[in-house]
């Protein structure tokens, strides 16, 4: 709540102006006929880009990097956690630069070196790519996740196109590209936005299997990929991975289901296979480091987590 609340002092008259515009002209394009959104299609999505690229952009180095931020950037450089090491309660001459790439062990490393984190090694993988072809500092770490968020928006753009046409695709796509949290998170050196995008193009490929004839396995490969980057990227993907599989057991049918199955079944496979020996090995570290902050262990957590749901609600129409 308190990160919604700080976000909200963001949202500004020109954010709203952009929104009306740019919504506005979707559906003056959506009323003359297809050749002409043919030919406004892409300049509509540059924009929305690039008003959430100049959003994200000007924030950049508004805020400092926080722990798990130096964390993540700790293990892109394939040492894991060498922080969690280092002796307590004394002065350390001489300590390392636990974020420096000088030296460090090859990228492929990081596969196996994520220690002391419960997390799956696809974005600090990608990030150590990232940060070896434009740097080590704090903008050019930010700036993947900005990349990350803006591939997701293009393809939330893509499936609400698909879905519903091209003003209601317009609509979503500048509300996430312009939404105050989002921008906040846009800034923050974690795999979410990595996630956002995998289950952006997994949605995309969803959509394009039930909807389209043609490229039926096309679409069916890619909803297995992208399914497994999002559980590569984070754990949190879960639940996205369970709703996907629940909505191919209910929407398709003949052929179609038995794609989605088959790929959906390899991406788990091959989940299980790469990563379940890391995945086991992560199993002491949940209470270590996610149970301090996900589990409520006070005798009236029920109370307690009805009271936030119920204030919560609250404050959102106090807001509105």
């Amino acid at each position: 709540m308190q990160l919604s609340f700080h976000a909200s002092r963001f949202v500004s008259n020109n954010q709203l102006f952009f929104i009306r515009s740019v919504v506005r002209f979707a559906s003056m394009t959506d009323e003359r006929g297809q050749n002409l959104w043919l030919r406004r299609e892409l300049p509509l999505l540059l924009l929305i880009l690039a008003i959430g690229a100049g959003f994200r952009i000007a924030r950049i180095s508004f805020d400092s990097l926080d722990i798990d931020d130096l964390w993540h950037l700790e293990l892109s450089t394939g040492r894991g956690s060498p922080h969690v090491r280092l002796p307590s309660d004394q002065v350390i001459e001489n300590a390392p630069a636990a974020t420096s790439l000088k030296d460090a062990p090859p990228f492929y490393a990081i596969w196996t070196h994520m220690d002391f984190v419960v997390h799956p090694p696809l974005y600090c993988t990608l990030l150590r790519l990232w940060r070896d072809v434009f740097g080590e500092g704090d903008v050019a770490a930010r700036s993947f996740s900005i990349v990350c968020w803006l591939s997701a928006i293009v393809l939330m753009f893509i499936a609400g196109r698909q879905l519903n046409g091209l003003a209601p695709a317009a609509w979503a796509a500048m509300i996430f590209a312009t939404a105050p949290t989002q921008i906040l998170l846009s800034e923050q050196v974690r795999a979410y936005g990595l996630m956002c995008a995998m289950g952006m193009g997994a949605l995309v490929a969803l959509v394009r299997l039930e909807k389209s004839p043609e490229s039926a396995w096309k679409a069916a490969i890619s909803l297995g990929l992208c399914t497994l980057g999002m559980m590569l990227s984070h754990y949190f993907a879960i639940g996205a991975s369970l709703a996907i599989g629940a909505y191919v057991l209910l929407r398709l049918r003949g052929m179609k289901l038995k794609m989605a199955i088959i790929s959906l079944a390899g991406a788990a496979v091959v989940f299980l296979i790469a990563w379940g020996p890391f995945l086991l090995r992560q199993r002491a570290y949940f209470a270590q480091t996610a149970d301090v902050w996900l589990i409520e262990k006070t005798p009236e957590h029920l109370g307690y987590t009805f009271g936030r749901l119920a204030s919560w609600c609250w404050w959102l129409i106090a807001r509105t």
